[in-house]
C-alpha cells in the first residue's frame, strides 16, 4: 500500500498528476482507511483546480487522521478556494499547534504575521522549507 503512495507522490513530484492518481488510487482500494493516500489524492485535486473533489478527499484525510496539522491547513486551503466557511478553528482544537506548520495556522487563524512564518520556516528541516515556500507563493499574497 505505502509503495503505491510512494509511486503516485514521485509522480506527483514530476507533475504527472493522472498517474499520481492512479498510485493513490490504488493505496486506497487496498486500505480505504488510508489517511494519507486520500491526503496526496487531494492535494493533487487542489493543484488540479478540482476543487469538489479535493474537499472530499482532504475531509476524507481529516476525518481518518483529525490531529493531522497538514490536512487541516489544506483543507482549509480548498475550503476557501471552494468560498466554504473556514473549519480551522475547530481543527486546532485537535492539532499540535506548536510544531510546524503551527505557525501558518495562526496566521490563517489571524493570530500571526508572515514575517512570523518566514522566520519560523527558517528553523524547519529542508522539506518544510519547501512547504512554507509553496504556501508562500500561492497563499500569503492574500494578507
Amino acid at each position: 500500500m505505502s509503495a503505491y503512495l510512494d509511486r503516485g507522490n514521485a509522480y506527483f513530484a514530476k507533475g504527472d498528476y493522472s498517474r499520481a492518481v492512479a498510485g493513490y488510487n490504488e493505496a486506497i482500494r487496498i486500505n480505504p482507511k488510508y489517511a494519507a493516500a486520500y491526503f496526496r489524492r487531494g492535494l493533487e485535486n487542489l493543484y488540479s483546480g478540482a476543487l469538489p473533489k479535493a474537499v472530499a478527499d482532504l475531509n476524507r484525510a481529516d476525518e481518518l487522521n483529525p490531529k493531522n496539522a497538514y490536512t487541516a491547513l489544506w483543507l482549509d486551503i480548498a475550503d476557501k478556494r471552494s468560498h466554504l466557511p473556514s473549519r480551522l478553528t475547530d481543527a486546532e482544537r485537535q492539532i499540535d499547534t506548536v510544531n510546524w506548520p503551527a505557525p501558518v495556522i495562526r496566521l490563517y487563524l489571524g493570530q500571526g504575521t508572515p514575517a512570523a512564518v518566514l522566520k519560523a520556516a527558517g528553523h524547519y528541516s529542508s522539506l518544510l522549507r519547501w512547504f512554507a515556500a509553496s504556501l508562500r507563493s500561492q497563499f500569503l499574497g492574500r494578507f
